[in-house]
């Protein structure tokens, strides 16, 4: 260091990197300086204590929210893992009811399957009964008109019997020539 001494007994510091200057009220000796420097030092180490005192509670506050948030973040998850449990034992309870279902839908199924069987297999019987009852309608036709051909044929012989006793034919004529008159009563 290069030293120039003023008038007014001050001593300006002049480095050698061209810096600035610092001002003494007087000169100063290695024993100022020192105490200077420790001065400075003190007081950097205080900047640094409190800075790190800031540090350290921002840190500290960074963590406490880190650590809430983790918290929250924990409770989040265990309440989503409590709804999953729920929904998956929802889901088997459902699926369970499912497979009651579809078991009932396959007996229903098989049950309707038998009943449309039998539903053809009564039509079946149905249309060969219908068929005979046709046939037999047809021989009761034929059996009531010989009945009534019959009926007729006796009926008609029975009122010419009856005719007969009683002596009415004996006034008709006959058709077809033969003697015109009446027959003689045999006594």
């Amino acid at each position: 260091m290069i030293t120039n001494f003023l008038e007014s007994d001050e001593v300006k510091v002049i480095t050698k990197g061209g810096g600035g200057s610092k001002k003494k009220g007087t000169i100063d000796d290695p024993a100022d300086e020192e105490e200077e420097e420790g001065k400075e030092e003190e007081k950097k180490e205080k900047k640094k204590k409190k800075k790190k005192v800031k540090d350290d509670k921002l840190e500290q506050e960074l963590f406490a929210e880190i650590f809430g948030n983790q918290d929250e973040s924990m409770a989040i998850i265990q309440r989503m893992l409590a709804k999953a449990e729920e929904s998956k034992k929802i889901a088997l309870e459902a699926s369970e009811i499912l497979a009651k279902q579809k078991e009932q839908l396959q007996q229903c199924d098989a049950e309707l399957d038998k009943i449309g069987d039998n539903a053809k297999l009564a039509k079946a019987e149905l249309n060969k009964f219908m068929k005979r009852v046709g046939k037999t309608k047809f021989l009761l036709v034929l059996i009531i008109i010989f009945l009534v051909l019959a009926l007729l044929v006796i009926a008609g012989v029975v009122v010419f019997f009856i005719l007969k006793t009683l002596g009415v034919l004996d006034n008709i004529p006959s058709i077809g020539g033969g003697g015109g008159g009446p027959r003689p009563q045999s006594s």
